[in-house]
């Protein structure tokens, strides 16, 4: 957990801790926010760090820090195909971005709403948009994310986070498949690294 990690690392810096367990490993997500934390700070106070943006990477290594690597996957305990009736058409699940004027997020939704496509949105920050009322529902807790996506016909997955940063792997893409969703997502070369292009 972010939160919780920051905490007991500022409070290493002042006093150390007493470690109960012999690796300290944390499976993150990085942005061009987070970058600078997590490389120049957090990591040092790390054993080993796992994510799934191949790129960040070779920054890593360029900044004398070898024990970052690269992870992608799920638990297909909690994300499965739930047998239930598919009840939405188009869905997108995802953090609205609300204070750059160039809203990627918002453009997309606008546009397949405009389509005339039956879409249905969850996730924090949308009820910022009176435009997506009627089709907004609020945010999702883990069970009900499971939920929607088992009834979803199609899930809409953009490859980027609401920061706009280039491609990469998303989690949300992964947990769609399981569920036996189909996931319309953005072109990023790392998808390829996994699946075989024009066949998967």
């Amino acid at each position: 957990h972010f939160g919780g990690l920051k905490n007991i690392l500022h409070r290493r810096t002042k006093k150390p801790l007493k470690r109960s367990t012999k690796y300290l490993i944390l499976i993150f997500q990085i942005n061009i926010f987070t970058w600078k934390i997590w490389s120049i700070s957090r990591m040092n106070f790390l054993d080993y760090g796992l994510i799934p943006q191949v790129s960040y990477i070779k920054k890593y290594n360029s900044e004398g820090i070898n024990s970052v690597f690269y992870t992608a996957g799920l638990d297909i305990k909690i994300f499965k195909n739930l047998g239930i009736k598919k009840i939405y058409d188009v869905t997108f699940i995802g953090t609205a971005k609300t204070k750059d004027p160039k809203n990627d997020r918002k453009e997309l939704i606008q546009l397949i709403k405009d389509s005339g496509t039956n879409i249905h949105l969850f996730g924090f920050g949308w009820e910022n948009f009176p435009e997506f009322k009627d089709i907004y529902h609020g945010s999702l807790s883990s069970e009900d994310l499971v939920r929607v996506l088992n009834q979803s016909r199609i899930t809409i997955c953009p490859s980027k986070n609401y920061h706009n940063q280039k491609t990469h792997l998303t989690a949300r893409f992964f947990e769609g498949s399981a569920c036996k969703t189909m996931v319309v997502t953005e072109y990023c070369k790392d998808y390829l690294d996994l699946l075989e292009e024009n066949k998967e």
